[in-house]
């Protein structure tokens, strides 16, 4: 399903091509070839090598006092021989180039990618606000400029992924042949643009008032939340309450967002995956 679904081919494609054989890189699905290989060993190897580690974290959502939800996993848990915490290989440099894959369908679908902040980093607020500009939300530079005013892609914008030692912001579209080199000369204009400074007080208040909204309208969600103090406890150590967040958003300054571009949004940082009838010669920024 992932081979015939193009979204969901090239976000395989790019991943692979820019962690540069990391697990980070590889599908969660797998492959068909890793697919057949699987039997009861290997899965209760696996279970064995990554359950059954100290480090374990469970989180609850919902109308149960702690001391009995505690009690009742502590018991369930204590069968369990904990061996050391997994200590995972921190990613490589990622790989820059343009990694093309042509396959006979309607549209050409693009992903540019550049590293991103951390989990951990202190800087993390201030990269939400600069995706939102460039291209998470309608109102952003990439779905105004590319979407609204040319009409040159449907699906449009840009996204952040971050890990415990590593990030990545990615941008995506999808559009007709004829019109790649246009998406990606346009989309190098506002990486320049941003990068230059050219990023307006209004669109940082009004990115962080979307943030906000956003970031309220999830905590009615029982999976958001329970996610949440997942992350918390994982990568925090404590337990970083809404109010907190909301706070750390509005603290976020034009001027943070700004040096974070300078530094972010350089065309050189940026890997292309593209999949698709792709035109004939070199496609890059």
């Amino acid at each position: 399903m992932v081979d015939d679904t193009p979204e969901e081919y090239l976000g395989d494609l790019f991943s692979a091509s820019y962690w540069g054989g990391h697990p980070l890189g590889l599908p969660v699905q797998g492959t068909a070839g890793s697919v057949e290989r699987f039997d009861r060993r290997r899965v209760v190897d696996y279970f064995g090598d990554r359950f059954r580690r100290q480090g374990i974290v469970v989180t609850v959502v919902g109308n149960l006092p702690h001391e009995i939800e505690a009690s009742v996993f502590g018991e369930a848990l204590s069968s369990l021989e904990l061996g050391e915490p997994l200590q995972l290989s921190p990613p490589s440099e990622p790989v820059r180039g343009s990694f093309l894959k042509r396959k006979p369908i309607e549209q050409v679908h693009l992903c540019l990618g550049a590293p991103a902040v951390s989990r951990k980093s202190d800087r993390l607020f201030a990269m939400d606000v600069l995706n939102a500009i460039l291209g998470g939300s309608s109102s952003s530079r990439m779905f105004q400029r590319i979407r609204e005013e040319r009409g040159l892609a449907y699906s449009v914008g840009s996204s952040l992924s971050v890990y415990a030692d590593a990030g990545i912001l990615e941008i995506y579209a999808g559009t007709g042949k004829e019109h790649v080199r246009e998406v990606l000369a346009i989309a190098g204009d506002i990486l320049d643009e941003l990068q230059a400074g050219g990023i307006t007080d209004g669109e940082v208040a009004l990115a962080k008032e979307l943030i906000k909204g956003n970031t309220l309208l999830s905590l009615e969600g029982t999976g958001y939340r329970m996610s949440l103090l997942a992350m918390n406890e994982m990568f925090l150590d404590r337990r970083e309450p809404p109010e907190e967040i909301l706070s750390r958003v509005d603290a976020v300054t034009p001027e943070q967002v700004r040096v974070l571009a300078a530094d972010t949004l350089r065309r050189d940082r940026f890997t292309l995956a593209a999949v698709g009838d792709l035109p004939d010669g070199e496609l890059g920024l």
